[in-house]
């Protein structure tokens, strides 16, 4: 079932203190993934256009871990979810949330450009 998504995109405060309250390794974290969020969306992509949910499944997973420690929370949720019903099988949620964490990577890319600095 589809929830709403926590309102910040970037959260710096949750962001520190996945990093153990070190600056430096959130802010690599953060630049690790936004380097790796295209490839991810382009598994996920492939995954949806060949209605394989188990590689779906699987490319999610690998994303879920990518962005757990970022500090991106409305992207963890979104993520969360799309595991969640694939892995319950609940093909008529998948779409959607498929479809919703598509638009939270671009959310977080488009909104990644000034840097963990300024966001």
């Amino acid at each position: 079932m589809k929830k709403e998504l926590p309102k910040k995109i970037f959260d710096h405060k949750l962001a520190l203190k996945l990093a153990d309250n070190k600056y430096q390794l959130a802010k690599e974290m953060f630049e690790m993934l936004i380097a790796c969020l295209p490839k991810h969306q382009n598994e996920l992509d492939e995954a949806f256009q060949k209605q394989d949910l188990k590689e779906l499944l699987m490319a999610t997973h690998k994303l879920h871990g990518a962005v757990c420690y970022s500090g991106t929370p409305r992207l963890t949720a979104a993520i969360y979810q799309l595991e969640s019903a694939l892995k319950t099988n609940n093909t008529k949620e998948i779409k959607k949330l498929y479809q919703q964490v598509i638009e939270e990577i671009y959310t977080v890319l488009e909104n990644a450009a000034p840097g963990f600095d300024r966001l």
